[in-house]
Order: structure tokens, then sequence, then C-alpha cells
């Protein structure tokens, strides 16, 4: 049996140890150390957690543009990700940002951090330095983490504060039915692309399929955007695909098995 099989099996079957999957690897370190960070985080004044939270856009940027050391790992994006959220959990009501935050501020600051990464990536491409930057110890998960962890936040703020008169918006059923559902399989969309067995045959595969990149800046991002939705799309098909097939008729019976078990003990 080939090496590389063994590798890919090995990474397969214990994923969170050899951190197969970054998140998931950074989650369970988050979930073990969580005790940790809840004591600090209730025993610091509010000025040392704001500090705390400013600090951490600094190290993340430094794990890409500083030619030291690089302090950002994915346990630190983890973790400032939780920091942020119990931030806003705890004073989110008095923070003066949520009284001038809207849900179309919050989609311009999503676009605006796809433009930045994206012209980002246009320089080094422009520069021929792609592949060297991927395979650096300062290429980190989402290339400038604070960009996403400020969007999430953002969301989350104004979901956390719940201002009727000005935030929320009934939606139709239907179209919530939709949004659930399809949640549901968010996650099988990034097991499937980082699954280490297909993840350099699927990307491959992509790239064969896309056509060329055109070459005007504008162009760059509309394309990275369009090309972006349409694999996430065809990725979220075939999680709901896996889902349906596999998932779900292995876990009904076993489902079934365990209520009744636990029907058995109580009735005993």
């Amino acid at each position: 049996m080939p090496m590389s099989l063994i590798r890919e099996a090995y990474l397969s079957l214990l994923p969170t140890f050899n951190g197969t999957y970054w998140f998931i690897t950074a989650y369970v370190a988050l979930v073990l150390l969580s005790p940790v960070i809840n004591a600090a985080f209730h025993n610091a004044s509010r000025k040392t957690l704001a500090f705390a939270l400013a600090l951490s856009p600094v190290l993340s940027i430094m794990a890409t543009v500083a030619l030291g050391p690089v302090l950002w790992t994915n346990l630190t994006y983890a973790i400032t990700a939780y920091l942020y959220g119990a931030y806003i959990r705890t004073y989110g009501k008095d923070m003066h940002i949520a009284k001038r935050l809207s849900p179309l501020a919050v989609a311009a600051l999503i676009l605006s951090s796809f433009v930045i990464v994206s012209a980002f990536y246009y320089v080094l491409d422009d520069l021929s330095a792609v592949p060297k930057f991927i395979h650096s110890s300062h290429h980190v998960t989402g290339t400038l983490p604070i960009l996403p962890i400020l969007s999430v936040s953002a969301i989350f703020l104004i979901i956390h504060n719940d201002n009727p008169s000005r935030h929320a918006t009934k939606s139709p059923s239907r179209i919530r039915n939709v949004v659930y559902h399809a949640a549901k399989y968010v996650f099988g969309v990034y097991l499937i692309h980082e699954n280490p067995c297909i993840k350099n045959a699927f990307w491959d595969a992509i790239s064969r399929l896309l056509p060329p990149a055109p070459e005007l800046g504008i162009a760059v991002v509309l394309f990275g955007v369009v090309s972006v939705l349409m694999i996430y799309l065809s990725l979220l098909l075939a999680a709901f695909i896996i889902d349906s097939a596999i998932v779900r008729p292995i876990e009904k019976p076993l489902m079934k098995a365990k209520l009744l078990s636990t029907i058995c003990q109580k009735s005993n």
C-alpha cells in the first residue's frame, strides 16, 4: 500500500489529533480550555477585555505581513472569536456601535473584507508569489482573520441586541425554512472541501473547470464572487446528498435504538 494512502487514512481516522480539519481541532482545544478562558473573562475588567480584543487584530495581521515569528494560530483564531462573542453577549446592549449598526453596514463590511483579501491575492499573483505565500508559515486560515471575525461579530451583535424597530424583518415562512434547512449542511461543505482523501483531486478539478480569470481588477473580484458562490452551492448540494443518502439512514436506527434504551432504563 502506498505511503500516501496510509498517511491519508491516518489523517482521516484521527482528524482532531492530526489537525486534519483546522476548525474541529481548534474547536476541541477551545472547549477544553473554555473553563480557564471563562474564569479569566469574568475576572477581567471591561477595559482589559476591550484591550485584548483590540490587540487580537494586530496579532492576526502580524501573521500575514510580519517578517518575524508568527504569533497567530488556529487556536488563537478560535479563542479570539470566542472572546468577541462573549464580549458582545456581556456588553452588547451598551456598545455604542450597536446603535449605528445595520444589516446594510454588515453587508458592506463582508463585501469590503472579500475585496481586501481578493486585492491582496491579486497583488501576490502579480508578483508570482501566491504559491510561496500559501506554503509559508505566514499563511493562516482566512489570510486576514480579523475580517471574518469582525463580520460575524457584527451579525451576532445585531441578532443579540434584536431591535425590532430597526433590524428585524418578517421573512416568509418558506424562506425561513429554506435558510434553516440549508444551514444544516454548511458544516458538510467544510468537511468535504477539506477532506484529505479528496481535497487535492477536488481543487484540481475545480481549477480545470473554472474559466481563465479576467485581468482587470474589478473583474477579478466579480469573477471571484461568482466562482465562490458556484463552488459553495455545489458543495452544499453534495452535502445534502451525502446527508440524505448515507448519514440519515445510519443515524435514524441508531437514534431509535438509543431512545428505546433510554425508555427501558427509565421503566426499570
